[in-house]
């Protein structure tokens, strides 16, 4: 896997200097598995612009470092533009994304979709890193399914004969999810659309005051907290993932920030909740 056959590097590695541990840490995962790549500290020297294009002119592939400070940066914006105007619907998978924390994407980047970093462990990371990497390089491979746990949560099945039955209320806010067996990131990638729709409903149900659908983000945050304890989670997961959620609505458009530190309910959600509540859900 060292040097592609048409003689460019693998990968080009887009990051800005906030996220340099994150980017160094990358690099190291791509030399492990024999990728070859361009990074900034090894092969930059002298005009940035220039670097910049001859990074990508000879390299196969994108890798972007998603953050908050990467979404403000014009150098990298104009290094994920260029390899996207090469394939802008995604076909031959030139823009790998790789987020390291709960930040907004450009509306573009997230039709394409990333891997969140940020919410797994090292090992998890690392796995998830050489399976997306191996997915662009080889478009025949296939990520072999391991064991994975009955997605069906325990307060959905019927209560067992031999105890009393408690309420679905009780035992949602007792029993744990399978969360607590596999890392965060498995667990998101478990949750449709739907979720989130849901989430946005609930959000509405406690919080809409007629046609009032612009809330403060402290509000937002309990409702989200309270979504997920109802969900089985336990108070540290809840407190550990529930900003990665308001961000994920944003994302999706479900939620629009407003000026204040408001939030508001936008119609793509409202249109969704409509049609989750034809079909009995929300």
């Amino acid at each position: 896997m060292t040097g592609a056959s048409n003689g460019k590097r693998d990968f080009f590695i887009s990051f800005t200097s906030t996220d340099r541990p994150w980017a160094r840490w990358l690099a190291c995962v791509l030399g492990e598995k024999g990728y070859s790549f361009w990074f900034q500290e090894q092969d930059f020297h002298g005009s940035i612009p220039r670097n910049i294009g001859e990074a990508h002119t000879n390299s196969n592939r994108t890798i972007a470092v998603l953050s908050e400070a990467y979404t403000k940066s014009g150098y990298c914006r104009s290094e994920w533009e260029m390899r996207y105007q090469e394939d802008p619907g995604g076909t031959n998978d030139l823009l790998i994304l790789f987020r390291i924390n709960p930040c907004i994407t450009d509306p573009i980047l997230a039709r394409i979709g990333y891997v969140d970093l940020f919410a797994c462990d090292e090992a998890a990371a690392h796995k998830f890193v050489c399976q997306r990497l191996r997915q662009a390089v080889e478009p025949d491979h296939k990520i072999q399914l391991s064991e994975a746990p009955f997605p069906v949560s325990p307060c959905n099945l019927p209560p067992s004969s031999e105890a009393p039955a408690e309420s679905s209320v009780d035992k949602k806010l007792t029993e744990p999810t399978m969360f607590s067996s596999i890392s965060a990131a498995e667990f998101f990638a478990t949750r449709g659309d739907d979720y989130y729709v849901d989430a946005v409903a609930y959000i509405r149900r406690r919080l809409a005051r007629g046609d009032l659908d612009e809330f403060s983000l402290d509000k937002v945050n309990d409702c989200i907290h309270l979504f997920l304890k109802s969900d089985g989670f336990q108070p540290a997961q809840i407190i550990s993932i529930a900003k990665s959620i308001i961000i994920e609505l944003q994302n999706r458009h479900l939620l629009q920030p407003l000026t204040g530190g408001k939030l508001r309910i936008t119609p793509k959600a409202k249109t969704k909740i409509a049609e989750r509540s034809l079909h009995g859900h929300t």
